[in-house]
């Protein structure tokens, strides 16, 4: 069994909940409580020894460090791969505005908000804690760092 720590699943199924939207559930929760919630739900995993995808934008070091340190001392230990696709700005601002829409959540990332998330990216790298890196390429397949 596989289960998939998502803020964005956490939000979605409030604003389906609520008949709002995937921004408004960004603008009416505490977004703190939403990760915190997240993390919850993956240290339950975790003890129930299930397999776990975290499915996030996580950009920074920073973002990244919790998830990791949980899985880094779980016993049994887990293999930990970190999974990227490359983009470039317009790509994203296409899919962006696809998703947008989407009935019923028509989710969008602002542009400032998707511009701040580029320029902060800081790729995953094995001294982080992952075990394998992967970027996948859509027209050659996986690559292994």
């Amino acid at each position: 069994r596989i289960h998939l720590c998502s803020t964005d699943n956490i939000l979605d199924a409030w604003a389906l909940t609520n008949g709002k939207t995937y921004s408004d559930a960004h603008k009416e929760l505490n977004f703190k409580h939403v990760k915190q919630q997240m993390m919850a739900e993956a240290t339950a995993a975790v003890k129930e020894g299930m397999y776990i995808a975290f499915d996030q934008t996580n950009l920074k070091l920073k973002a990244r460090r919790p998830k990791l340190e949980l899985l880094r001392y779980a016993k049994p230990a887990y293999t930990v791969f970190a999974i990227t696709f490359p983009y470039t700005e317009k790509l994203l601002e296409e899919r962006n505005v696809a998703r947008s829409k989407v009935a019923p959540l028509f989710k969008y990332i602002p542009k400032g908000i998707l511009k701040d998330m580029i320029d902060s990216y800081v790729g995953p790298h094995p001294v982080e804690g992952f075990h394998h890196v992967i970027e996948l390429i859509p027209s050659r397949g996986p690559l292994l760092a």
